[in-house]
């Protein structure tokens, strides 16, 4: 409706100027709103790799922009993005440019030579925006005071300013009032409602209804259970990778490698107990199971599941909006949390952060104020574009009369940074591959643990505990009360 007004009155705006007399101002239906700033049309210029040069059918560059900030701009999401873009240029009197491909690498050399001339970026993977700032590549957040970190609505919680986070000071934030932005680079347990409806399978939400999604139930009601053939072929339960497994029942028991010690001191447990029990469970999964789960994906692949192989899969929630599962599939899937361990209150359902897609601004950034403001203004909700959050997933991307939106929306509750691209390198990967691997493994799994904790320590020292005094005061103290 809000578009619609907004349309109407455009057309006012063109048949009074036509006529000689003054317009009316049309900022409350166009765009954010500011506070006056005018900067003289200044030009801005955000690089991310999340932008992506157009192509054609074969694979040709086009030699303009394609993809902006996630969104394919041939898609309801993309128009977005775009009219966003023109009602801030025009609320703060700027220019907006978006780069694309530049790699990562390549803009960290021009980072630290100060010849970056990008004034807001965004990189994921090896470290990410985390790696940049602990290089003194980035301002801080706080130097802006257009950019209020209260509003967790809008530049996301705690738990995923970490993602961007050095020495308890966050240097990125994320537009987590988009859609597809929220709860990012974490797994959910996708399934097939195709399959499930013709196999007479359970619907997961019922358990989700009836508050007894836990793992036990998992186990019992589909590891155990679901039974699925393709003519001779044996169809799995669940197709997914052992890394997805391994992050989803460690960060579901509640895995934590630095807490509040009872004198008040933060300290590190290297071999959580919530660790133990939770690849002592998915061993016993894979053993007595092997034929209903195949592990054969890589860390954020679901090919075998888009085609049809496999009732379930543990994939990014995001790619339900804006991925494969949105615009590639040619059946309906709903979301659930991975259930609940023994070892966390029921209800918080954990997930594992990997990657943050935070934005931040560059210390060779020539207009650094005006980039905040273009990040305040730019990152507000979408919603005169296409509704609240709930009323888009709700029409576009989820099946009515489901909780697949109350689902999605609440994944990044209770969710933690697991640091596994710490330092800009494979550091704490490697680990928790090796971790992984136990699933598969005959060695005792608190051994195997225990092995690696000299490693976990080492990381938790460098790059956990000292962001641990803006987590615990911002964020885990919370959820303890």
């Amino acid at each position: 409706m809000k578009r619609i007004i907004a349309t109407i009155l455009l057309a006012v705006m063109v048949l009074v100027t036509s006529c000689g007399a003054e317009p009316p101002v049309l900022m409350d239906f166009l765009g954010p709103q500011t506070d006056g700033n005018d900067f003289g049309g200044v030009t801005i210029r955000i690089n991310s790799d999340d932008n992506s040069e157009a192509e054609d059918d074969s694979g040709s560059k086009k030699g303009f922009i394609g993809t902006v900030l996630r969104y394919d701009l041939e898609t309801t999401l993309g128009d977005a993005i775009m009219q966003r873009t023109e009602a801030v240029k025009k609320a703060l009197n700027v220019n907006i440019e978006y780069e694309w491909e530049v790699d990562r690498e390549t803009a960290r050399m021009k980072l630290m030579s100060g010849s970056w001339d990008a004034d807001i970026t965004s990189y994921t993977g090896f470290g990410g925006m985390q790696d940049f700032a602990a290089a003194g590549m980035l301002h801080p957040i706080a130097d802006f005071d257009i950019i209020d970190l209260n509003e967790t609505w809008k530049y996301g919680g705690p738990n995923v300013l970490e993602g961007g986070m050095v020495n308890s000071v966050p240097y990125s934030v994320q537009p987590v009032s988009w859609p597809g932005w929220e709860p990012m680079e974490c797994y959910a347990l996708f399934y097939n409602r195709d399959i499930g409806s013709m196999n007479g399978i359970t619907d997961p939400q019922e358990f989700y209804e009836n508050q007894t999604w836990v793992w036990d139930t998992f186990e019992s009601e589909y590891l155990a259970k679901v039974n699925l053939t393709s003519g001779s072929e044996k169809i799995p339960c669940l197709a997914t990778g052992i890394d997805p497994l391994y992050y989803c029942l460690a960060y579901s028991n509640n895995v934590q490698y630095v807490e509040m010690g009872a004198d008040g001191a933060f300290k590190i447990n290297a071999a959580p107990n919530e660790l133990i029990e939770a690849l002592s469970e998915g061993r016993e999964w894979v053993t007595m199971y092997g034929d209903n789960i195949d592990l054969s994906e890589g860390y954020w692949s679901h090919d075998n599941y888009d085609d049809g192989y496999g009732y379930m899969t543990l994939a990014s929630p995001g790619t339900i909006v804006t991925g494969s599962l949105a615009y590639e599939v040619d059946f309906f899937s709903g979301i659930m949390p991975f259930p609940c361990g023994p070892s966390v209150e029921y209800g918080r359902w954990g997930q594992a952060i990997q990657r943050i897609e935070g934005f931040g601004i560059p210390i060779s950034s020539k207009e650094p104020e005006v980039a905040a403001h273009v990040i305040s203004e730019l990152f507000e909700p979408f919603d005169e574009y296409i509704g609240t959050l709930e009323e888009y997933y709700s029409s576009m991307a989820f099946e009515e009369g489901t909780y697949d939106t109350e689902i999605y929306t609440s994944l990044d509750d209770y969710s933690k940074y697991d640091y596994t691209f710490a330092g800009g390198s494979d550091l704490m990967r490697g680990v928790n591959n090796n971790l992984a691997s136990v699933l598969r493994s005959s060695k005792g799994v608190a051994e195997a643990i225990q092995s690696y904790s000299g490693q976990i320590t080492v990381i938790a020292e460098k790059y956990i505990l000292p962001n641990y005094d803006y987590m615990y005061n911002n964020y885990y103290a919370n959820l303890e009360n």
